[in-house]
């Protein structure tokens, strides 16, 4: 999926768990970090296509080990050892970037396993257009709602 489609849909995740987190702008900003930093594996991602990071793209193949359940529970635990909020904004930005992902051609999601799940869908495709303008009218939706709700109009 393309990256607007991942950040809409966590926000939309976002969105659903408002009234149920304690820190909200601590656990947004994990959840979008998390949600993009997944792609730091492709030259042609958003984070990826900084030059700095073409040395780590050496080693890491997109796609590979950082699109696994894997690393998403171990650098989640590592960011939970700091803060219980920051990690589970993380680990629900980074578990709905696999699961979109999962959606299209991809990913090794049970690492060490060489077996790559997925369902198919083309990345920019058709179905991820209509799926991506949905995601972005209920953010809209639901954004106005919590607005009203917080300024009690």
């Amino acid at each position: 999926m393309l990256t607007r489609t991942h950040l809409a849909f966590s926000f939309f995740i976002y969105l659903l768990v408002f009234n149920f987190i304690q820190e909200k702008l601590l656990f947004f900003i994990f959840l979008m970090f998390a949600t993009i930093i997944v792609d730091i594996d492709s030259k042609k991602s958003m984070v990826g296509k900084f030059i700095l990071l073409r040395p780590l793209q050496m080693f890491f193949s997109h796609r590979g080990v950082l699109h696994t359940l894997f690393a998403c529970f171990i650098f989640s635990f590592l960011i939970y050892l700091f803060n219980t909020n920051a990690a589970l904004g993380f680990l629900v930005g980074y578990l709905s970037h696999l699961f979109l992902d999962f959606l299209t051609s991809g990913a090794e999601l049970l690492w060490p396993l060489k077996i790559k799940i997925g369902l198919g869908i083309k990345t920019g495709g058709l179905i991820e257009e209509i799926f991506f303008v949905g995601l972005f009218l209920l953010d809209l939706f639901f954004s106005y709602k919590i607005l009203l709700a917080f300024f009690e109009f």
